[in-house]
């Protein structure tokens, strides 16, 4: 629910992630016929001074699909692929850490600690492919 908007809810959430600078809103209608151009001001609002808010979805049109079941699919698949892709990459490299550390250090320990914060997770090891990313230097200063 979108009107009345929830903004003590969202942030209440948001304030949650103190570490957080780029947040996301996905959706599959075009741009300008989903809930963005409504939510997007009322959101960056919220958000920390340095994060911001990145648009993931169709460009704008006038119809809310394009009316081929395999373009619309084609073009769903790729707004997934774009939403995760950071996040899948990022997961990847803290499991791959983690398994290697099992190998090389006794006793074995389990792939994801959850008692630690997540932002304490990332490796050093990710930097090669993480250092300029908002989320992995929020993550490193953290641990400081």
């Amino acid at each position: 629910e979108i009107s009345p908007f929830p903004r003590e809810e969202l942030y209440r959430t948001i304030s949650q992630y103190t570490n957080a600078s780029d947040f996301v809103w996905v959706q599959e209608e075009p741009r300008n016929a989903g809930s963005y151009s409504f939510v997007a001001p009322r959101i960056k609002s919220l958000l920390p001074a340095h994060a911001e808010l990145r648009y993931i979805g169709r460009g704008e049109h006038a119809a809310t699909c394009s009316g081929v079941e395999a373009q619309q699919t084609a073009e769903h698949l790729q707004l997934t692929s774009e939403a995760f892709s950071g996040l899948r990459g990022l997961v990847a490299d803290m499991v791959i850490n983690n398994i290697n550390n099992q190998h090389s250090q006794a006793p074995v320990r389990a792939l994801l600690p959850l008692d630690k914060p997540s932002a304490t997770m990332i490796p050093a090891s990710a930097h090669h492919r993480w250092s300029s990313r908002p989320i992995y230097a929020a993550a490193q200063s953290s641990e400081q």
